[in-house]
């Protein structure tokens, strides 16, 4: 929001010049419209507060100054009697050297990359840790030269696949007797009526 205070110290007034909104774009100055080879860009928010029955606008105009945190050139203009207000701001965030686009830069790089590079890390700090703690505490005797018997929690990783293929198996003969539940009740009904029929007989 841009406010507007009174000049005079003896006066309480307070103007809303204008109110930031997102969905508004910039009028973008290149070439012989701007002043500055970087180009231009001026917003128009006329959304303030009243002004004898309308609103007032707010129009900063931002323009590139490499090195420049925020300056504003001169006063807050009005144009005359249309409650427009004109300022000449110079920052360097107005600095896009001939580029106008708004995508997001590609070059970093993504989540999924950031955890697969930790992932790895982790994997490789283990082994190496675990291969000079196995060493040097449980199997002493056999020293760094013995890697069969220093690599870290090798029962849990030699038994991991069958316990795992054991699991998968496990859970595909639940799902599967979830499935003909339904079935398998018919054919006990179909089977229970059949050797009745056979006691009649």
């Amino acid at each position: 929001m841009v406010a507007q205070d009174s000049t005079n110290p003896d006066e309480d007034l307070c103007f809303v010049l204008g109110k930031y909104e997102g969905s508004i774009a910039p009028k973008i100055y290149d070439g012989d419209d701007s002043p500055n080879a970087n180009g231009d860009f001026q917003f128009e928010y006329p959304n303030g507060g009243d002004c004898g029955g309308r609103s007032r606008t707010w129009v900063p105009r931002f323009t590139c100054e490499p090195g420049t945190e925020f300056r504003v050139a001169g006063d807050v203009t009005e144009r005359t009697e249309t409650c427009v207000y004109d300022a000449q701001i110079f920052t360097k965030y107005a600095c896009f050297n001939g580029q106008t686009s708004c995508a997001a830069d590609d070059s970093g790089l993504s989540g999924g990359w950031i955890f697969i590079i930790i992932l790895v890390c982790g994997l490789f700090a283990y082994c190496v840790f675990g291969y000079i703690v196995m060493a040097l505490t449980v199997n002493k005797a056999g020293g760094f030269g013995d890697f069969g018997n220093n690599i870290p929690n090798k029962s849990l990783w030699v038994n991991c696949i069958p316990l795992v293929m054991a699991g998968c198996s496990v859970t595909k003969d639940f799902l599967v007797g979830l499935t003909n539940r339904g079935g398998s009740d018919k054919e006990d009904t179909l089977v229970e009526e059949s050797a009745g029929n056979e006691e009649t007989a």
